[in-house]
């Protein structure tokens, strides 16, 4: 697998337009491209939809991994939400860690702990990659590091709770970091069946010591309401067909 990072600075258009061009040699060159994009940044919710876009023009298997703002980040919301809904229709794999669930699970953090738990995360996903099949759209959920695996499960549960109802939950992938038993390994799963009836499938490794809850959810409702915008009917009204917000009269009985 091939790794290429790109950041852009300033209003340069030629740069991004080179940059691209770039992009679509390399990518060209594979059947599966993985992006991941910090969708907080302007920078990235602007580009990678483009990105996403063009592999899926190529006929390439997209997988996206996308980092989602904080609540207070205001100005980044809508943004966000607009990328992530265009990152949705040209991906095949959709994979989300949202900073404001982890956040709120866990106000003591700091914001620069919060980053260091979500690159940590980010990690441990990418890394299981080659052990899990992933397709559709998913919610990464998990905590800080823990000796206890108990309290490492219940911070994932708490964050995925926080960022999808339970009803949308169609199946979960416990990621277990750290060497334990086999023992706590089968209660941690029995655990989860305990609290969705979702299918459940169960990846190991042996890093750190933290429980990553990967979910693939049928409905993203909750970052649905970042973009408002999304939720109006593109149908042009029968009435208008071509699209015309006012009625034209041809005729001269038809004008008072």
């Amino acid at each position: 697998m091939r790794q290429h990072d790109e950041s852009f600075g300033g209003n340069n258009t030629g740069l991004l337009a080179e940059t691209l061009d770039s992009l679509h040699k390399i990518m060209i060159e594979y059947d599966t491209v993985i992006i991941l994009a910090n969708l907080a940044g302007r920078t990235g919710a602007a580009i990678a939809p483009l990105i996403t876009e063009m592999g899926h023009r190529l006929q390439n298997t997209v997988v996206s991994f996308c980092i989602m703002p904080f609540r207070f980040e205001r100005d980044r919301i809508f943004n966000s939400g607009v990328a992530l809904r265009r990152i949705q229709t040209s991906s095949n794999s959709l994979i989300i860690l949202d900073n404001d669930s982890l956040l709120e699970c866990n106000p003591k953090l700091t914001i620069e702990e919060c980053y260091r738990v979500a690159n940590d995360i980010t990690v441990g996903v990418l890394a299981s990659f080659g052990s899990a099949q992933l397709s559709g759209q998913h919610i990464v959920a998990a905590g800080p590091e823990r000796d206890d695996m108990d309290e490492s499960l219940h911070d994932a549960i708490k964050m995925l709770y926080a960022t999808a109802p339970p009803s949308s939950i169609k199946r979960s992938i416990i990621h277990v970091a750290g060497s334990m038993p086999v023992g706590t390994i089968e209660e941690i799963s029995k655990l989860t069946l305990g609290v969705t009836d979702a299918a459940v499938e169960v990846v190991t490794d042996h890093d750190d010591t933290r429980v990553i809850l990967v979910s693939e959810l049928s409905a993203l409702s909750k970052f649905d309401a970042y973009d408002p915008l999304s939720d109006i009917s593109t149908k042009l009204d029968d009435e208008y067909p071509d699209g015309v917000g006012m009625r034209i009269f041809t005729e001269v009985d038809n004008l008072e």
